[in-house]
């Protein structure tokens, strides 16, 4: 994470693994045909966690979850952020025939 101190990065680096655990049981008590649009959301904060901790490819099913999701109720702003985090996870490994395909 870079620019923190050792002991604020581990500490950081806790409370992300926390809320990954957690984000990962409301993944399991939702399903897409409750609510689309929380679940969507819940899938875009899942992919961001896991990008935050550099589990990009780890993150990318997330993120196609909730861009399917968001596209089904109509929230272009949730598909924006959908296609920022595709388009980052894509460059960051210099994958630009993919960026480009989005």
């Amino acid at each position: 994470m870079g620019h923190l101190s050792d002991a604020a990065e581990s500490m950081l680096y806790s409370q992300l693994k926390e809320a990954l655990e957690s984000i990962e049981g409301a993944c399991d008590a939702i399903e897409p045909v409750d609510n689309q649009y929380f679940y969507a959301l819940i899938h875009l904060n899942y992919g961001l966690i896991l990008v935050t901790l550099n589990k990009n490819e780890e993150a990318l099913p997330k993120f196609d979850k909730s861009l399917i999701s968001f596209k089904h109720v109509g929230f272009l702003f949730g598909v924006a952020q959908d296609l920022e985090n595709f388009g980052y996870i894509y460059l960051s490994r210099g994958d630009y025939e993919d960026v480009c395909s989005i």
